[in-house]
């Protein structure tokens, strides 16, 4: 069975952390961190995060890195034989991650980037196109 990664910002100070996800009683987020420190010794912690920051890890990786949910990500499309530069929310939708809602498959993307994400960047605009 595989793995699912997710990704969230820390309660305590926004840094973001990867692991799998939990939830407690009260269905509040933790990411489960493991790994081995510095000194060679193992480590295992519950952290606690924003539950608007949480995502999952797509099992695409962009031109510049992994694509994660609630990215914000562009990349070109083509109809009417011309080219358009689409810049959409990574969204999970009818079983498939996707560049917005009811928008193509991440897979299908051409010349994918990821440019911010809804956490990092509330104000930024997605949900357009640019002719190129």
């Amino acid at each position: 069975m595989r793995k699912s990664k997710y990704r969230g910002q820390k309660v305590s100070d926004g840094t973001w952390v990867y692991g799998s996800l939990s939830l407690d009683c009260d269905d509040k987020p933790f990411i489960r961190v493991a790994g081995y420190g510095a000194d060679g010794k193992a480590f295992d912690s519950m952290v606690p995060v924003k539950p608007e920051s949480v995502g999952q890890f797509t099992e695409v990786v962009a031109k510049n890195k992994p694509v994660y949910e609630n990215d914000i990500v562009q990349y070109v499309d083509e109809w009417d034989f011309e080219n358009h530069r689409m810049t959409e929310k990574v969204v999970f939708e009818e079983g498939s991650f996707r560049a917005g809602e009811g928008g193509r498959e991440l897979y299908e993307c051409d010349e994918l980037v990821v440019i911010g994400n809804t956490s990092d960047n509330p104000d930024m605009e997605y949900g357009f196109y640019q002719d190129i």
